[in-house]
């Protein structure tokens, strides 16, 4: 079943080392997981109802909240992915958080009402039957899962999923699972001549994780390059920047200017400084990125991998300068 989905309904199926493949196996994966959970829910639903109990009717409501997390988050994303409009200028970046939102609030609403109803079946006790049929349903609840487990970690999105749980819950991605992913990641075929890891790890816990994880392997990080620009420098140039508030467009006082002060060249709209662009916004920003890096610059320091490059020089100067750290 799993290679007759993956082969009629994933184009370039089964090149999964192309990330695009890799896509839509996910996608597909999400999609099976949504119509599987729709369908074990009506399924317990009715076990629950001929049996009357109350824990098969939260494990139908469990599948429930599934299926619609995901498609609440499916659409938070591709809402979230469209481009800027006039009444949005910066996006719709939000919308991903107000779908994860929705879905804490769901999740707390269906518990709170399973939490009443099981109450009051422990005050006020009532038979439970068990006949074939809710037998056969649960017994093929179970088979269906398994079935889903296998195609997850068939497709290689298993992590993947693990990861979603998380986010769906609006939580952090745990560092370990974080560093599983990137393991996963590193070791596909167009890695098998190097990579290089940007903004990762973050911490101390991500950095021991990863060498840890990539010491199990064979492996070890070569080079931790750290691309330094002063606090004076950084100022500057998040405060000059300047965004459209019809259309969008993002423009630099110094190395962007538009062709008329303060108009838009593609609209005509007046020009702002965000606030996030704002220089006490960006200090603070600062303030938490020297508190978290300091530590790791130590720490790559003490392994002796750590390469400093200079970022105040022209971009392909500093292009060169890591190309020849690679190359040593």
């Amino acid at each position: 079943m799993t290679e007759f989905l993956l082969s009629h309904f994933v184009k370039g199926y089964p090149e999964v080392n192309d990330p695009q493949v890799r896509a839509r196996c996910g996608n597909l994966a999400g999609l099976v997981g949504i119509c599987c959970n729709l369908l074990l829910s009506a399924g317990k639903f009715l076990a629950g109802l001929l049996t009357g109990s109350v824990a098969i009717s939260a494990d139908a409501v469990n599948n429930l909240s599934d299926a619609s997390s995901s498609i609440i988050t499916l659409l938070g994303f591709r809402l979230a992915a469209r481009p800027a409009d006039d009444e949005h200028p910066y996006g719709h970046g939000r919308t991903e958080y107000l779908s994860g939102l929705a879905v804490s609030v769901m999740i707390l609403l269906i518990g709170a009402e399973l939490a009443k109803t099981s109450i009051q079946k422990i005050l006020s006790p009532e038979p439970i039957t068990t006949g074939m049929v809710s037998i056969l349903i649960l017994a093929a609840s179970i088979l269906v899962k398994f079935w889903m487990a296998i195609t997850r970690i068939k497709n290689g999105t298993e992590l993947g999923q693990k990861a979603k749980t998380y986010m769906d819950q609006g939580l952090l991605v745990p560092d370990e699972l974080v560093v599983d992913l990137v393991v996963d990641r590193v070791n596909q075929d167009d890695c098998v001549n190097g990579y290089v890891l940007d903004g990762f790890p973050r911490t101390i816990p991500q950095a021991e994780a990863l060498d840890k994880a990539l010491k199990e392997l064979g492996q070890k990080i070569d080079y931790a390059i750290n691309v330094e620009v002063p606090d004076e420098n950084i100022v500057n140039r998040m405060s000059g920047r300047r965004a459209c508030v019809d259309c969008g467009a993002t423009y630099h006082i110094a190395y962007a200017p538009t062709s008329k002060e303060g108009i838009c060249d593609k609209c005509g709209g007046g020009l702002i400084l965000r606030d996030d662009d704002k220089p006490e916004t960006v200090l603070k920003r600062l303030g938490v990125y020297h508190e978290q890096t300091q530590p790791l610059i130590d720490y790559y320091t003490e392994a002796g991998i750590l390469k400093e490059v200079d970022g105040t020089i022209d971009i392909n100067d500093v292009f060169a300068e890591i190309v020849k750290i690679l190359g040593e």
